[in-house]
């Protein structure tokens, strides 16, 4: 828990953001999505995981070696595409 809260405040928004979106698709959405295998879910939920803290890892990056305006840019459009794409549903 201590690794959250040494991450700048955009990755950590990104970060909440991220994981209640996976929560949201895994457990509310389930007529969206295909039907899958157990195995299938766990995959698709480990790559996602995987992908949250690599994008994660980039945007405290730009907070240590920028200023917060381009991070804040780098959370803000993924979460501007996620509602899209939830709204076209």
């Amino acid at each position: 828990m201590d690794a959250f809260y040494n991450l700048c405040n955009p990755a950590q928004v990104f970060a909440s953001a991220a994981v209640i979106f996976v929560i949201i698709r895994m457990f509310f959405l389930k007529n969206v999505l295909p039907p899958l295998s157990t195995a299938m879910k766990l995959s698709v939920l480990a790559v996602l995981l995987i992908l949250i803290i690599g994008y994660t890892t980039i945007v405290n990056y730009s907070c240590d070696s920028t200023e917060n305006q381009i991070a804040w840019l780098l959370v803000i459009i993924p979460l501007i595409i996620i509602a899209i794409r939830l709204n076209n549903r």
